[in-house]
């Protein structure tokens, strides 16, 4: 029976319609269901006032302008509810599965549709289709500049694909889409280094086959678009350079290549909220569908090659291990733009195996073809579903409920509350909820959280002033290892004021409840109680201390407080002991642990920054009543051990004698 070509040209549109609907649903399912966190809440804050406002305080971020503006504009027209503000992603998640699409075909037919329906249903996708965040328009943009990329290309003829004001036109799309992409995401810049290796092996190859003197005006065209990303990217330039210098919210240590690697592809296969042997089994099913694939695009040399499908996959991984090395932050959603490649690939291995079972039908390798797409659509298709049931439903998996604090503070406010943040980075966030009367302090007071510049013994005076006048205090915790590394702040409202008790926990996110009415009195312990001035090594200078009591029967806890200064950069994290000593020298008790904090030992110490520690050390029970000699000291933690010598006063060779104990029986 003939079918009407009609017809025949009308169903894969039909088909891409389906998907396209499919996705839609998908993106649009509970998608106000998750409170706004702290990402979204900083992409609507800097989207907020006029253009002008937005790319100002854009420049202070290390996320460049494109979706700022685009946001500021959505919201102006469509209101900023959570669906509102979150449909802009949704719209921009919708464009890519369409540009996949035409991709699909370029490199051959039979993998658009399963490309498109595997982004489609994808759970990394759909996780940033409901986020209010600028990866899918980043997404989007990458995968437009990759098509308009291969279309200028050289082909094996050596002549060019479109001539005249029709190929300019094509090289100034490619520049406008290159610069529209950085714009969007500074990780679109290792998506631009691809591109160019693709089209350097691409050169390469024809070499032999067209000669360098019909491929030089391709070179040189190529090297003009380059130059004109760069030309429109310029005007952001020295923001990205001041960031670069100034930033800091990369953690302490380094991110391995397994685990970005690793992470990544399990991430690719089936998001960020599955794991164990359905995640382990998607993933080797669409890395081995991929491999299969690249094969399978090998073999067609009229076609765009495979490399650069690898090579957009590779060089984004590669590059952010590079940059972990230095400045160790990783996320998965900073790798999404790989993903369409990812899916490519994997959907030309499944074209291969509908092609093996075709062609080999009712023979042992069409079955075993036949066998492979039925176990890879189970695992596959299994693991998806899987894994986006757990996105929609499994509320442990939520995004931090910035949403449900503030309705509670809401409802149970007085006002003569006051809201404490720490970290303060959430005060985005917190106040896209939040909009009653009661005054609301960042602690510290920074929309971009920084390693290495937590909230210090100051906060203490900045809080005093705050309670002033004040009866309760609500203290939202978000990240207090972050801002507040050694626990000031709580430690310091525990031990002064009375706690109230909260009734209700919230998802990712801390409150406590605490009566201020007897008023400001943290100043006092921002200064040690007993000063003193000792030089350890001219790395860092012992203040002072606070010991609430020198006396302490056996068994009992000893309350230790440490006041720090930073004398210079220092390159080692040092540890601190504190010890307790006997008559004779020997060591009752003992504590070691790294100074600062694990998130903030000494190499992040700003020259000049001044850190209060507690240590509670414990006297063992069978130690005799006596007086005992409290000493402490820094140690470098290398195989040897080395301590820091000690200069002023209360100095030994390599401790600070800081005062004598008390252990008596009763």
């Amino acid at each position: 029976m003939l079918v009407p070509p009609q017809r025949k040209l009308r169903a894969p549109w039909i088909a891409l319609l389906c998907v396209l609907l499919i996705a839609f649903a998908l993106r649009l399912f509970r998608i106000a269901q998750q409170s706004i966190w702290y990402d979204e809440g900083l992409s609507l804050y800097y989207a907020r006032g006029s253009l002008t406002q937005v790319l100002a305080d854009a420049s202070q971020t290390e996320h460049p302008p494109l979706h700022p503006l685009m946001l500021n504009l959505w919201v102006r027209v469509c209101g900023d509810s959570e669906l509102a503000v979150r449909m802009l992603s949704v719209c921009w998640g919708m464009v890519a599965i369409a540009l996949v699409y035409r991709l699909g075909q370029r490199f051959l037919p039979g993998i658009a549709a399963p490309a498109t329906l595997l982004l489609a249903v994808s759970p990394l996708a759909i996780w940033y289709s409901q986020e209010t965040r600028g990866y899918m328009l980043a997404l989007a943009l990458q995968i437009g500049l990759f098509d308009c990329a291969l279309s200028l290309f050289p082909i094996a003829s050596g002549s060019p694909r479109h001539h005249g004001i029709a190929s300019w036109a094509r090289y100034l799309l490619y520049a406008v889409l290159g610069a529209s992409a950085l714009y969007a995401h500074l990780y679109s810049a290792p998506f631009l280094v691809a591109l160019n290796l693709a089209f350097l092996v691409r050169f390469v190859r024809l070499v032999p086959i067209v000669g360098l003197r019909r491929l030089w005006p391709h070179a040189a065209k190529w090297a003009l678009s380059q130059v004109a990303v760069a030309a429109l990217f310029a005007p952001w330039l020295p923001s990205v350079l001041a960031q670069l210098q100034a930033n800091a919210t990369f953690w302490h240590g380094a991110v391995g290549w397994r685990q970005i690697a690793g992470r990544t592809l399990v991430a690719l296969s089936v998001g960020e909220t599955l794991s164990g042997a359905w995640a382990t089994a998607a993933t080797w099913v669409l890395s081995l569908l991929a491999l299969l694939g690249t094969y399978a695009l090998a073999r067609q040399p009229r076609r765009p090659s495979w490399a650069s499908l690898w090579l957009w996959v590779v060089i984004p991984i590669l590059l952010q291990v590079l940059i972990n090395q230095t400045r160790p932050k990783f996320a998965v959603r900073y790798l999404i733009g790989v993903l369409p490649a990812y899916l490519l690939l994997a959907s030309a291995g499944v074209r291969w195996l509908f092609a093996a079972a075709r062609r080999y039908a009712f023979r042992p390798a069409g079955w075993a073809a036949s066998a492979a797409i039925l176990l890879s659509t189970a695992v596959v298709g299994g693991a998806t579903a899987r894994s986006l049931g757990a996105y929609y439903l499994d509320s442990s998996l939520y995004r931090p409920d910035f949403r449900a604090v503030a309705a509670y503070i809401q409802q149970h406010g007085t006002p003569d509350d006051l809201i404490v943040l720490l970290g303060g980075h959430s005060y985005p966030a917190f106040t896209y909820y939040y909009r009653q009367a009661l005054p609301v302090l960042p602690l510290p007071d920074r929309l971009l959280p920084s390693t290495r510049e937590p909230v210090d013994v100051s906060v203490l005076e900045t809080l005093d002033q705050a309670i002033a006048g004040k009866q309760r205090l609500w203290l939202v915790l978000w990240q207090p290892t972050l801002a507040d590394p050694t626990g000031l702040v709580v430690d310091e409202l525990e031990q002064t004021y009375h706690r109230l008790g909260v009734g209700q926990t919230f998802h990712d996110i801390g409150l406590l409840l605490f009566d201020v009415s007897p008023g400001p009195l943290l100043s006092a312990h921002a200064r040690p109680s007993s000063p003193l001035v000792a030089n350890l090594g001219d790395q860092v200078q012992l203040l002072g201390y606070r010991l609430p009591t020198a006396t302490i029967k056996p068994g009992g806890t000893l309350y230790l407080y440490l006041y720090w200064q930073s004398l210079t950069a220092m390159r080692h994290d040092y540890k601190v002991f504190v010890q307790v000593l006997d008559e004779h020298e020997q060591i009752v008790a003992q504590l070691d642990r790294i100074a600062g904090a694990e998130a903030y030992p000494t190499s992040h110490w700003a020259p000049g920054a001044i850190v209060r520690e507690r240590f509670l050390l414990t006297i063992p029970p069978q130690v005799p009543a006596g007086s005992y000699s409290l000493i402490v000291g820094l140690y470098d933690p290398t195989p040897d051990m080395p301590r820091l010598p000690v200069q002023g006063q209360g100095a030994g060779v390599d401790h600070v004698l800081l005062t004598q104990i008390e252990v008596r029986d009763r």
